[in-house]
């Protein structure tokens, strides 16, 4: 092998190595229709999937993100909201425009995202929620 050409494969493979493919972005890792693992009120844990006798009964719970910008809440009490999601700063998942709103929330329900990746979703709702019993909720959701 000629030294001249040492150096140019070199290059091509550093090259190779480096081009590694963008993350996904945070909207993109939404887009799934999560369900709940384990959910805490008012830092309580009152739910885990499959585990009998919780303290309050989150199965239904379904947020469905899986269009690019058209969600579908199904809250624990089986009640269907469709309306419109954003992801702001990669930190909030902003639901609104839901109809029909849910209770005492004007139509919006933001969400702090403080984890996500290809299977796990853990957001923290902004404010209380009514259908609670007015508790500050943390869910963690998995993909279904």
């Amino acid at each position: 092998m000629r030294l001249c050409a040492i150096p140019a494969i070199l290059c091509l493979a550093i090259v190779f190595f480096s081009c590694k493919k963008d993350p996904k972005s945070v909207s993109e890792l939404a887009r799934k229709v999560w369900v709940v693992q384990t959910a805490e009120e008012n830092g309580t844990l009152v739910y885990t999937a499959g585990v009998p006798g919780s303290i309050r009964d989150y199965s239904n719970f379904q947020l469905d993100l899986s269009d690019v910008t058209i969600v579908r809440l199904i809250e624990t009490d089986n009640s269907n909201s469709t309306g419109e999601w954003t992801v702001e700063d990669s930190k909030l998942l902003v639901l609104k425009n839901l109809t029909p709103q849910s209770t005492g929330t004007g139509g919006t329900i933001s969400y702090v995202i403080n984890s996500i990746d290809n299977t796990k979703l853990d957001i923290s709702r902004q404010g209380t929620n009514l259908k609670t019993g007015n508790t500050t909720n943390r869910y963690v959701l998995i993909q279904k």
